[in-house]
């Protein structure tokens, strides 16, 4: 590879660079200048057989026994470096303690903590808030308070420190020497390149990587890579900044240490058809917030098993641990992905004029909270009122919200704001509507001062099958500051609750009156057509937060109250169980067979199947109600 990465002064557009199928290279492609000079360029394959293999894998080897069953081995590394595998298992660095330590102060830059020892060159990995972490190295530590910096920034469109920041969260200390204690556990010592590991017996098939970008494309446009394999990249299988032209077509990435795709300021660009396995940071990373880098599109991507590993692949990135945390000026599509097992949000994005549809995501915020299946924020002050994005038929389901080092994290009811979809910050224009969402712990939606929004026609099930979802709901509408919201359509949903702890509806308004609620939530817009179940039940709420608390209302007390809800539809109260909940995430036509006869919401009958077509889903009903078993009594024992 390092003679493609020589020749490009005389690649000529429209020249190709293949490499052989089922063949492994070592090493790396670096496109070379920025300019035109050479485009367009294609890096592929050629004969048949399995993909060609770029890889950065370096086997770790020269074992030294340090005494007891702690092991030294060589290894060409630098301070970035965290990507480990024994055995294909990727291997985080051993901790001080699995339990999080709770700190009792914090800034951007300082966290105090009761500890004993000095803590100075260790590292720490801090929970600021419910949905950030971050890896740190400590520089002072000086009466229990210690201050420190971040191991190592991208520099890639890099984000703020640890703003906001939260009281009684926590923290670990990881990367240690001395906290080998278990079998595989590892301190890798940068500074010096060894890897230190806890194993009864010579260590054996231990992996790391020696390079850290597999396909650098820097800054020249019209590239595309298409059916090659990516494995062990220290930081990026690919990775470009300023460019446009770029099509990335049917790789395989795995054992990523940052993400597979990576691009500061991208536009007129395609990744399509591409599978990612086991990063530690993202999938994709693209952030072009600015004039002119538009027109972006993902299309069909596989990314799975990303952010998953605490204080692991974090790079001080908007969208550290997200599946993809992409955006664009104007002009970002995002569709038919699967997004699976993440550690923060499925997919994060951002920028006007957004198409995210018929994508499905799944097990997502398993290390983080207060996120969601798709995530964007604007921010409350900014000028913008016209974003016009556009969220429709997605399958967003199974998300987790974790609690551990938050003040929550023994609470035998928390409040897990693990959500569906959330339009946080300020947003305007923007429309969710043909998305079947189930099995989340905050619910469906959470819009924060979102005004002109169009929320309709979600099919939205609250399960009782865990505790995690006694809270769920099925919209919360959060006005925040002084900004009412206006033109707010929410008509058409199916939100089915299971316990009555669920919620149809939720409206806070924080630091306002309890009049200013009450009259603020009235023109809000319109919130009416939509089906409902348990009609006794308070599950229509509006609050204040401290000190005010105005309440929870049954459907005919929020409809008295509000004037909303006139034209909503109760639907039959059967538990769920009973129900057939069907879904059709794919692109075809899909015939659901059952025995009997089932109604949908609006009383339409269906006999032994139903027809769904691609990405949509039904919520169907007995017709009639079951028979009521007979009544069983107990035999009469007489004893003589």
């Amino acid at each position: 590879l390092a003679k493609v990465s020589s020749s490009f002064a005389s690649i000529n557009a429209g020249d190709s660079i293949l490499l052989k199928c089922g063949d492994t290279f070592y090493g790396s492609i670096v496109v070379g200048k920025s300019g035109t000079s050479g485009n367009p360029i294609v890096i592929s394959s050629y004969s048949t057989g399995a993909r060609p293999i770029i890889t950065g894998e370096q086997v770790v080897g020269g074992w030294t026994h340090m005494g007891g069953d702690v092991w030294r081995g060589n290894l060409v590394g630098d301070s970035t470096l965290c990507l480990f595998t024994i055995n294909g298992v990727i291997t985080p660095f051993a901790r001080n303690t699995q339990s999080w330590l709770k700190y009792t102060a914090i800034s951007a830059s300082s966290v105090s903590i009761p500890h004993t020892g000095s803590w100075v060159d260790s590292t720490i990995v801090i929970k600021p808030n419910e949905w950030r972490q971050e890896r740190c190295i400590v520089l002072t530590d000086v009466a229990n308070v210690i201050t420190f910096r971040s191991w190592y920034n991208k520099n890639n469109g890099t984000i703020a420190g640890l703003e906001p920041t939260k009281t009684n969260y926590g923290l670990f200390l990881m990367n240690n020497l001395s906290y080998l204690r278990a079998q595989n556990d590892l301190y890798y010592d940068y500074p010096n390149q060894f890897l230190y590991m806890y194993s009864v017996g010579i260590p054996t098939n231990v992996s790391t990587t020696g390079v850290d970008t597999l396909i650098n494309i820097g800054s020249r446009q019209y590239i595309t890579v298409k059916g090659l394999e990516f494995k062990y990249a220290g930081l990026n299988g690919i990775y470009a900044v300023q460019t446009q032209g770029l099509d990335i077509d049917g790789n395989k990435f795995t054992y990523m240490g940052g993400q597979a795709f990576g691009c500061y300021r991208l536009y007129n660009s395609i990744l399509h058809n591409n599978y990612i396995d086991k990063a530690l940071q993202m999938g994709h990373y693209i952030r072009s917030v600015s004039s002119p880098y538009s027109n972006i599109s993902i299309i069909n991507d596989t990314i799975k098993n990303v952010g998953l590993w605490y204080g692991m692949g974090l790079y001080n990135e908007d969208g550290d641990n997200c599946g993809m945390a992409v955006s664009a000026l104007t002009d970002l599509y995002v569709a038919g992905c699967v997004i699976d097992s993440v550690g923060d949000a499925g997919m994060k994005f951002g920028g006007n004029d957004v198409l995210i549809e018929k994508n499905v995501i799944s097990n997502f915020t398993l290390k983080s909270a207060d996120r969601s299946a798709i995530y964007t924020f604007s921010d409350i002050d900014g000028t913008s009122t016209t974003y016009n994005r556009v969220i429709r038929n997605n399958f967003f389901f199974n998300g987790w919200g974790d609690m551990l080092g938050t003040p929550q994290e023994s609470s035998a009811s928390p409040t897990i704001r693990s959500i569906g979809g959330y339009l946080d910050g300020r947003n305007e224009g923007d429309s969710l509507y043909g998305n079947t969402i189930w099995n989340i712990p905050g619910g469906a939606f959470s819009c924060n001062i979102d005004d002109n929004v169009y929320v309709a026609n979600n099919l939205i099930v609250m399960t009782d099958s865990n505790s995690r979802y006694q809270k769920a709901m099925g919209i919360r509408i959060q006005q925040l500051r002084n900004y009412p919201i206006t033109d707010f359509n929410f008509s058409g949903n199916i939100v089915f609750a299971s316990l009555s702890t669920q919620k149809q509806l939720q409206y806070t308004a924080a630091s306002q009156s309890a009049a200013s609620i009450i009259a603020n939530f009235k023109a809000i817009g319109t919130i009416n057509n939509n089906f409902y179940n348990l009609s006794t039940i308070a599950n229509y709420q509006t609050e204040a937060g401290t000190p005010y608390g105005l309440g929870n209302y049954n459907h005919s007390q929020y409809t008295a109250q509000f004037g909303f809800g006139i034209t909503d539809t109760l639907m039959p109260n059967y538990p769920l169980k009973q129900c057939l909940f069907l879904k059709n995430p794919t692109n075809a036509v899909v015939v659901e067979n059952f025995t009997g006869t089932y109604e949908d919401v609006h009383g339409t009958q269906y006999t032994s199947s139903i027809t769904l077509q691609p990405y949509t889903s039904a919520l169907l009903f007995p017709s009639t109600a079951p028979p009521t078993p007979p009544t069983v009594y107990p035999k009469l024992r007489i004893k003589i």
